[in-house]
């Protein structure tokens, strides 16, 4: 569980990630799920951010992590999931915790798309 603080960073990051996504990719749909909303679900998951064309075809998941949630346990939960899905997957991690993120990914065998420092 994050602290308050955490989970206000987290969300601004996904806010971020949403503009970024509706400039790059306008004819396409953002959805999020900041906090402990639950906006769009994908195959029984929840990332915090999905990206679909307008026939609502998903085309990538965004997951959104802060320091604290750069852990193995972590990954186990919820990292390995979205790996899981036939699209393309984005770990979204801070730039201090992306060393740790992507021994993770590596020594986990999580199938990644890209690991993006923020």
């Amino acid at each position: 569980m994050r602290s308050t603080r955490a989970q206000t960073a987290h969300d601004v990051v996904i806010a971020k990630l949403e503009a970024q996504l509706e400039a790059k990719y306008s004819g396409d749909d953002v959805w999020t799920n900041p906090g402990q909303e639950k906006n769009y679900e994908v195959d029984g998951v929840w990332p915090d951010v999905v990206l679909t064309d307008k026939r609502g075809r998903v085309r990538a998941v965004y997951e959104v992590e802060t320091t604290d949630t750069v852990t193995e346990e972590h990954a186990i939960e919820q990292w390995i999931d979205y790996s899981l899905l036939d699209v393309p997957f984005y770990l979204v991690v801070p730039k201090d915790r992306e060393r740790e993120a992507r021994r993770l990914v590596r020594e986990l065998e999580i199938r990644v798309q890209e690991v993006i420092p923020f």
